[in-house]
């Protein structure tokens, strides 16, 4: 039975994946001295302002891979050990941790953070990190002073 009031089905519109914006893509987060870090976003802290990223490297640095990091980077520029102090989230807090650039050593600076620390360069050799009433201070051999 013909009918006047079905209405004609549209065809679909076609969509052209190659002007879609990636989701998720990765994005240079630092290069420097032959080392480059990419970032992707992973989220963020309900009631701040903090968001996470993970982080690739190339040339790889294996500790990255499938670590949480806080979307925050300070570079030491260090004669002796230049290089990017990250932020990795872990379960049980945050870890301070510093990849010299030269050779991609990764060294865990300092374990059990309570949070996202900010940095502060006081000389050319001293990094004083805080956050609210904690702070301590990194020199250019990195061993953490108190």
């Amino acid at each position: 039975m013909f009918s006047w009031f079905k209405k004609k089905q549209q065809p679909a519109p076609k969509v052209n994946l190659a002007h879609l914006p990636a989701l998720n893509a990765w994005g240079v987060f630092f290069q420097g001295n032959g080392f480059n870090l990419y970032s992707r976003y992973a989220g963020e802290q309900p009631g701040t302002t903090s968001q996470y990223v993970y982080l690739k490297s190339y040339p790889e640095v294996y500790q990255l891979e499938r670590a949480l990091f806080a979307d925050w980077l300070f570079i030491a520029f260090a004669k002796e050990s230049e290089g990017v102090f990250l932020q990795r989230i872990d379960n049980d807090g945050v870890t301070l941790v510093f990849i010299r650039l030269n050779d991609q050593n990764i060294r865990i600076i300092k374990t059990g953070l309570t949070g996202v620390h900010s940095a502060v360069l006081t000389n050319s050799t001293t990094v004083t990190f805080t956050h609210k009433d904690n702070f301590f201070t990194i020199d250019s051999a990195l061993s953490p002073e108190q």
